[in-house]
């Protein structure tokens, strides 16, 4: 990991650009390594173990590809076994010899040990994925201090981290069988970091003030390789991995940002041109080497890299184990104040002598909660940054109002007292401006300052004493700080609370609030979230919560509850207060309320109770908590405040961005980014996927709809979610359809909200779900949305407007597919009748009925009739596509592969195949390589195959376009899971 130098004699002082570490992570990619110049781990082998230099690793790896995966290497068609295990497709004795060949060819030997007792300058290791059970292991080429660690031979490693699932067979070194390591860390920065962390500053675990340099090098577009052995597991886990890389480099690079920003965090990834190539694709070494060079030959990668270089030609000196000791003597020798430290203040490095003029004094409102339970982390987090030696002023915890952020500070409240006899400890309550005075003059009664001056302030005089020397050590918790206002005061109004809290290098501040705005400002960086519970910890403060702990005995219940709740605090003591109240019901009982009428859910959710060790005057029932918040940001943006409308109508899981209305929507004026970021401030929404996808806790979305209804008319908010989301719905095309999917859940739910509403719009939006769903392969729910469509569409629309067409032939095709012919050619024929006697030959909406018809015939074995409508299309579109070009193509394409079907039904194979790859010849000509219009006119010339009794190349034609048709219709979709059967 640390760049090759010779360690330093001369006696000279270390310094970060000379001595500091230099760190390098590849990630996983197969043939597409090449765009980071490698498989990962086979060439950080190579690099570091085998001593070889970038241009010999190039060439070994290129000839090791080529011999591994031509079709010579070929051991299994299938990557599944007929018992739907999967299999090695490549022959790994090709694997093991091409390795041993490149070991042998630098003068190594195999059964060399990749630790063999020799410092060999550049630490390195990789990373194996164990099968059972499922765990990373660090393979290393130096011995770790105070760790075991697999011992292994340099081609061993090499094996176990290459040994990729379905590709090649897995791996035993010892009693250890492993596979790809791609599947444990396809990413492996932060194996990296850990890595170093245990190497250089295994104490204090502060790696980053140590690394003067860190590169991580992508391979471009993830692959999807799964460890699951069953077909059924494997193909439901696809997916799972194809964002796993980038998601983590944007996790980490957030944890590095100052090392981003001052040029020594590099990530360089291709991010365009690698989609569609697979592992195996060892041919499409041209396009790899082009889309790097065009990747690092742009404008916006010669910045990164120039500073990378410059970064890198200033070290000097191989890193020593002690280079942590080494940086921080020199920092604090030259620069007291710029010592090593990642927090907001130092204390001095000689602590003047306390001349304390009282014992230490301790303000708490409320006694220790003796049903507190696991947060054990989050406080661990508090005493380390109050109490280490360059300990934080400041830190904010922050959450969601419910999730128990003042629990948490009570409990560390009484952690103090009892641990740390020298710390005063205060509590200011920041509910209201009345509520914060109180605490001062609580303060200042348990200090004994109110009798000193009665003319003065309290605040100045508790501040300028806690801001003295004799006030000694101290804690103060300022709780609730939720309202930016009164926290942080305005430009044209009274200071803030923040404003009159007291400074001293003996304090520390903890806040608590809901807002990340607030929790940034007081705080600066030093920011802890405090998330739900998990179901163990939640478990077990239900059951200390009960009276009756006979109703925990159906442990799938109280799961399901514990699930219900979102393993919120609050909210689990709420449901407790009320099942101990009302002991003749059980949490069976409880979850049916829930699970019942809105009208039932609400009164639950909104029941007040007593608790007291909860601030007086703060509402306690979980959905009242929120809707104080909500008020809030009312005050605040009235364009949140229709987001909260809009989200109230919609599911509260998974919300694309996109769908969220803005500064253009037309029916929610005023929302804007501000108002999006608002949300997430309050933790009402969570972002994910890079900000692309948003989430809502379930009692969060509730509480919206609570408080909704009472501040604004229902139907009039009902009908704003439909007019917004008929009007962002995608286009109806295939490339389309991952986003029309991503809208069609909330959708559902507004249309299941909005039975009251009857017009245009309500019936617009049902026939987007409508062609949704059948485009999904969903084709019962499909005709029961297009055909209330349907019905209004012949009421409302003329009989040749193409929304009413369209409507008619999607309904037509949902009938096809759920096998009722005899619909479709009924209301088929008869539009068809009209239209030819009011519109010309070649008029869209004629063109397409015909083809609908043409499709119904076919399922209703009038196949001859399917035939002559076909063949006249056909005929028609060659006529018209000179002039109007790509307009027709989609339908050109969609009846040339028809007309193959039909042809292939009364076993005229030849044709069938002469016409389809006719259609084939259009498509490279007009469509991307990933067009989902491809992939179905592969399907069907896979059909046709499989109709002529030609198996071999049935099984090769899917085997290629299964994973488009995973990636571009789903893993669910009729077509997607019938070719996966077949290969199964």
């Amino acid at each position: 990991m640390a760049e090759i130098q010779p360690v330093s004699t001369d006696g000279r002082p270390p310094s970060l650009d000379e001595d500091g570490l230099c760190l390098l992570s590849l990630d996983g990619g197969g043939v597409r390594g090449q765009s980071s110049l490698h498989k990962h781990s086979l060439i950080a082998i190579m690099l570091g173990r085998l001593e070889m230099d970038v241009d010999e690793c190039i060439a070994a790896y290129n000839h090791l590809i080529e011999h591994i995966f031509s079709e010579k290497a070929r051991a299994h068609r299938f990557r599944f076994s007929l018992r739907g295990q999967t299999q090695a497709r490549f022959d790994s004795t090709r694997l093991e010899d091409a390795i041993k060949q490149t070991i042998t060819n630098k003068g190594f030997s195999p059964s060399d040990f990749l630790e063999n007792g020799i410092d060999q300058g550049c630490k390195t290791f990789v990373c194996a994925a164990s099968k059972s059970p499922r765990s990373t292991f660090r393979l290393r080429s130096y011995k770790p201090l105070e760790k075991s660690s697999v011992s292994a031979t340099i081609c061993e490693a090499a094996l176990a981290t290459s040994a990729a699932s379905t590709f090649f067979d897995p791996v035993s070194i010892g009693n250890m069988e492993f596979v790809d390591g791609a599947l444990g860390a396809n990413n492996p920065v932060d194996e990296v970091e850990g890595e170093a962390t245990e190497i250089w500053c295994p104490n204090t675990g502060n790696l980053q003030p140590l690394v003067k340099c860190f590169i991580s090098i992508g391979t471009g577009v993830p692959s999807t390789d799964a460890i699951a052995d069953r077909v059924d597991k494997f193909l439901s886990t696809l997916a799972k991995m194809a964002t796993e890389t980038e998601d983590t480099a944007e996790r980490f690079v957030r944890r590095w940002r100052q090392h981003y920003r001052e040029g020594r965090y590099f990530r360089f990834n291709v991010d365009q041109g690698l989609q569609t190539v697979g592992m195996k694709e060892y041919k499409a070494k041209g396009t790899i080497e082009g889309v790097t060079n065009r990747y690092l030959d742009s404008q916006a990668q010669r910045l990164p890299i120039e500073r990378c270089v410059a970064n890198l030609k200033l070290k000097k000196r191989r890193a020593n184990h002690n280079l942590e000791d080494a940086i921080r003597d020199v920092k604090t020798q030259n620069h007291p104040s710029q010592a090593p430290s990642l927090c907001r203040t130092l204390e001095p490095t000689t602590k003047p002598s306390l001349q304390k003029s009282r014992s230490p004094c301790h303000s708490i409102p409320f006694l220790r909660n003796q049903n507190f339970v696991g947060r054990q982390k989050v406080i661990e987090e508090f005493k380390t940054k109050f109490f280490r030696e360059d300990h934080c002023q400041r830190v904010a915890l922050v959450g969601l109002g419910g999730v128990g952020k003042t629990q948490v500070a009570l409990q560390f409240a009484h952690w103090v007292c009892a641990n740390k006899p020298d710390y005063s400890v205060f509590w200011i309550s920041a509910l209201s401006l009345n509520s914060f005075e109180q605490s001062y003059i609580e303060i200042a009664t348990t200090l004994g300052l109110l009798d000193q001056d009665k003319s003065q302030d309290t605040k100045a005089v508790v501040r300028r004493f806690l801001g003295s020397k004799d006030a000694g050590p101290w804690v103060l918790i300022v709780d609730n700080a939720d309202d930016q206002d009164m926290v942080l005061g305005t430009l044209d109004g009274p200071d803030g609370i923040d404003q009159n809290l007291p400074e001293s290098v003996y304090g520390r501040i903890m806040f608590t609030t809901r807002s990340r705005e607030v929790a940034t400002s007081v705080a600066s960086g030093e920011v802890i979230e405090l998330h739900e519970m998990d179901l163990e910890t939640a478990s077990l403060f239900l059951n200390r919560s009960l009276v009756n702990k006979q109703l925990l005995g159906d442990t799938e219940t109280v799961h399901e509850l514990l699930k219900e709740l979102n393993y919120l605090p609050l909210a689990i003591t709420q449901a407790a207060a009320y099942l101990n109240a009302q002991n003749q019901v059980s949490i069976k009982r409880y979850l049916q309320l829930l699970h019942g009428t809105e009208k039932e859910a609400v009164s639950l959710v909104t029941r007040e109770f007593y608790d007291r060790t909860r601030q007086k005057g703060s509402r306690n029932a979980v959905a009242t908590t929120w809707i104080v918040s909500f008020e809030e940001i009312c005050s605040r943006d009235q364009g949140a405040a229709q987001l909260l409308g809009f989200i109230s109508q919609i599911e509260p899981k998974a919300i694309p961005r996109w769908i969220l209305p803005n500064a253009q929507s037309s029916s929610h004026p005023g929302v804007s980014e501000d108002s999006i970021g608002l949300l997430c401030s309050f933790s009402f929404l969570a972002a994910r996927n890079e900000g692309e996808i948003f989430d809502m806790h379930s009692l969060v979305h509730l509480a919206t709809r609570i408080w909704a209804q009472s501040v604004e008319i229902l139907r009039e908010r009902k009908q704003r979610a439909i007019n917004h989301l008929t009007t962002v719905c995608p286009p109806k095309e295939w490339r389309e359809l991952p986003l029309r999917r991503a809208l069609l859940p909330h959708a559902l739910k507004t249309l299941s909200e909005s039975q009251d509403v009857q017009n245009d719009g309500l019936f617009k939006l049902y026939s987007q779900v409508g062609i949704t769903l059948h485009m999904n392969g969903r084709y019962s729910e499909a005709i029961v949305c297009l055909e209330r469509s349907h019905v209004w569409a012949v009421g409302n629309l003329p009989e040749t407007d193409r929304e009413r067409l369209d409507i008619q032939n999607y309904l037509a095709e949902s009938y096809l597919n759920g096998y009722q012919p005899e619909k479709a050619i009924g209301f088929l024929e008869d539009s068809l009748a009209s239209l030819e006697h009011v519109v010309e030959r070649d008029n869209e909406g004629l063109l397409t009925t015909k083809y609908c018809l043409a499709m119904a015939y076919i399922q209703s074995c009038q196949v001859q009739r399917s035939i002559e409508i076909l063949e006249e299309l056909v005929t028609i579109y060659e006529e018209i596509m000179g002039g109007l070009g790509l307009k027709w193509q989609a339908g050109h394409l969609s009846t040339l592969v028809m007309l193959a079907s039909a042809y292939a039904a009364i076993d005229q194979f030849d044709k069938a195949i002469w016409t389809i790859k006719k259609a084939q010849a259009i498509e490279d000509k007009v469509l991307t390589v990933d067009d989902p219009d491809r992939a179905n006119t592969a399907w069907h010339l896979a059909a046709i195959y499989h109709q002529a009794g030609q198996t071999t190349k049935t099984i090769e034609l899917l085997e290629e376009t299964l994973p488009l048709m995973e990636r571009m219709i789903g893993l669910h979709h009729p077509h997607t899971w019938g070719a996966a059967t077949y290969l199964g």
